[in-house]
């Protein structure tokens, strides 16, 4: 991307931003957001489609960087410490997106985000875990990160909400005693033999 596009995409990113201290998410309009970034409408949609996908793009800023580090995981023998580090890594990431803390904070901004996360997540965890997982089925996956990225969002959003009082390392472990292994890869085991099977077409 050349200079000009990025350029382009931080003042519409700000113009959001900006925003979002004077009204709702939901009543922004991509007109608005051009008048306040002095751009066209045409400008706006060569670099996102739609109002979301303008808000994606803070998201995915974060997730793709923490699943370059997620993809390093050794998922046939996982680590405890290796494990808890990785989410940690995700709480430091967040704590130091100052775009991402307003944007949390922001009214009415709930569900847009939640679908930006789940679409960020689903399309990292394609791109860069999936071969790691040759066993989990498809269909599958798609209900994993989709409750992934709900038990994330909803732990970081409260964590923000709280003024990131306690440390990442201990919202690492947390997270970790929420979500890891031991909860993932144990039970799940026997649905996956039945999506394999094909019941969920049943």
């Amino acid at each position: 991307m050349n200079r000009q596009y990025n350029r382009t995409n931080r003042m519409l990113r700000a113009a959001l931003l900006e925003l979002l201290d004077e009204k709702p998410y939901p009543k922004i309009t991509v007109s608005d957001i051009v008048e306040r970034a002095d751009l066209s409408r045409s400008t706006f949609y060569v670099h996102f489609d739609t109002k979301d996908d303008l808000l994606c793009s803070f998201i995915e800023d974060i997730l793709d960087e923490f699943f370059d580090i997620l993809s390093m995981r050794n998922f046939e023998t996982p680590d405890e410490a290796v494990d808890i580090e990785i989410n940690v890594s995700l709480f430091r990431l967040w704590k130091e997106s100052a775009e991402i803390t307003r944007l949390v904070e922001a009214t009415d901004i709930d569900l847009a985000m939640m679908r930006s996360l789940t679409k960020a997540w689903q399309r990292n965890y394609n791109e860069k875990i999936a071969d790691k997982r040759p066993n989990t089925t498809p269909t599958l996956a798609v209900y994993l990160n989709r409750y992934l990225a709900s038990s994330y969002f909803g732990i970081l959003r409260y964590w923000i909400e709280e003024g990131m009082q306690r440390p990442p390392e201990l919202m690492g472990r947390l997270l970790y005693a929420l979500t890891g292994p031991p909860i993932l890869n144990n039970a799940i085991q026997e649905v996956n033999q039945e999506f394999a099977m094909g019941s969920e077409t049943q």
